[in-house]
């Protein structure tokens, strides 16, 4: 692949800070936040470059990573994260396991895909459940997503009771 030159090397940067922001978004899993940002490109950055940006950006404390693996975590918008405007909420309950959800008041940036795409940002308090990235949180989320997804109450009240069970041999 032929990627453009761009004019300098500040010029570059901003380019591969900008698809990278972009990625991180929603996205935080190293192979994916690569795919995202370099479609993002459009083939004016160098993969590698990018992936060095991905792997410096991974590696702050500011992204969320499961404690014991420090493996990303993948977040889900309106189950287990939510970002609502500031100060309309005081706590929250992760949707997926029912948990108080930890809380980071007073934050700016995109909430979504599309504000980040047209480098919108805006003011919002970030609610995140301590239990993501688990591996028992991730199958619960799943659970919940095939429980919602089915048209059979009767396979819907199995899964719901799966689903009930998992969480609680883990929150006790």
């Amino acid at each position: 692949m032929d990627f453009k030159k761009c004019d300098s090397q500040e010029d570059v940067d901003k380019r591969v800070k900008d698809c990278v922001d972009f990625a991180f978004q929603d996205v935080l899993d190293f192979d994916k936040l690569m795919k995202v940002a370099m479609q993002k490109s459009r083939g004016h950055c160098n993969p590698k470059m990018v992936g060095e940006e991905i792997k410096k950006r991974l590696s702050d404390k500011d992204v969320p990573l499961h404690e014991e693996t420090k493996k990303t975590v993948t977040r889900h918008k309106g189950y287990d994260y939510f970002c609502p405007d500031p100060g309309k909420w005081d706590s929250c309950k992760c949707k997926v396991c029912g948990s108080e959800m930890d809380v980071k008041k007073d934050c700016y940036g995109p909430t979504s895909w599309a504000m980040a795409m047209s480098k919108s940002k805006r003011k919002y308090d970030e609610f995140a459940c301590p239990h993501l990235g688990e591996e028992w949180h991730n199958k619960a989320y799943d659970l919940l997503l095939e429980s919602e997804n089915t048209a059979s109450e009767s396979v819907k009240r199995i899964v719901l009771n799966d689903l009930k069970k998992v969480v609680i041999s883990n929150l006790n």
